[in-house]
């Protein structure tokens, strides 16, 4: 398996887009994932396996189950609002979950910034169980006022969570991260969905040998989506994406 591996020096996610070969910006084949280095790692040996990402699930359903009964939504904007809607929506598509790419680099970027290191799920388990553990610090301090029962529910889920591989996560956030660029093919097209928030979703297997190229993103590069930016992800918006097109020529070719 060989790919062109690329080292910007940027600091901005807008400038980094900007460098990214023509010949895989203008193809509309090409979808972009962005990670952690950690996880880079795995997706070089073993590709982008829905199941790998999938094996969360259970974790993610008790952090969500514990904030509903506390009636809370949690400090960070990016942590417990985003859970739900993994909870809620992610995990209904299928039993082993999906992956999740963009169609234009600089959306997939922000997954390869410190802030939000191995994807938007992760990023937001990270900081719904960050918020849990201050409440929870803060209550047994006697400087919040939830409930003799909730604060037990709380040291319950930690008593019972192992949540060793989210500090592991947040250690990413000081490595370089990873954008990898992914020629799909027609035999991708049946295990594709697309959906406006999340992007487009794979619940199959994307083998390694699909990896066009990898782009090295410096620690500290910021994350921006200018005006410039977001036409070109328009220009390449689902109604004229070749890719997306014959998504949809599929699907209507299953039902007649």
């Amino acid at each position: 398996m060989s790919f062109p591996v690329y080292k910007p020096s940027a600091i901005t996610t807008v400038e980094i887009a900007t460098q990214i070969p023509a010949d895989f910006r203008d193809d509309h084949w090409v979808v972009y994932h962005g990670t952690s280095g950690f996880q880079a790692d795995i997706i070089e040996r073993e590709g982008f396996d829905p199941k790998k990402h999938f094996d969360v699930k259970g974790l993610i359903d008790r952090v969500v189950k514990v904030y509903e009964e506390i009636g809370w939504w949690g400090e960070h904007r990016n942590g417990f609002p985003v859970l739900k809607s993994f909870s809620s929506f992610d995990y209904e598509h299928g039993s082993d979950g999906a992956v999740f790419f963009a169609i234009h680099p600089n959306q997939a970027l922000l997954y390869a910034t410190d802030q939000f290191h191995g994807g938007e799920k992760a990023t937001a388990l990270r900081l719904a169980i960050e918020d849990l553990r201050s409440r929870l610090k803060n209550a047994e301090k006697g400087m919040d006022d939830l409930s003799d029962a909730n604060v037990a529910l709380i040291q319950d889920f930690f008593s019972e969570t192992d949540d060793t591989g989210i500090v592991a996560h947040k250690a990413q956030q000081s490595t370089p991260g990873v954008l990898f660029a992914v020629r799909l093919t027609d035999k991708h097209l049946p295990y594709l969905d697309y959906n406006g928030h999340m992007g487009l979703m794979s619940s199959s297997l994307i083998a390694p040998e699909h990896i066009c190229m990898k782009l090295i993103v410096p620690p500290g590069c910021r994350w921006g989506l200018n005006s410039t930016s977001l036409a070109e992800a328009m220009r390449l918006s689902p109604v004229e994406n070749q890719l997306f097109a014959a998504m949809h020529n599929l699907r209507r070719a299953k039902i007649t």
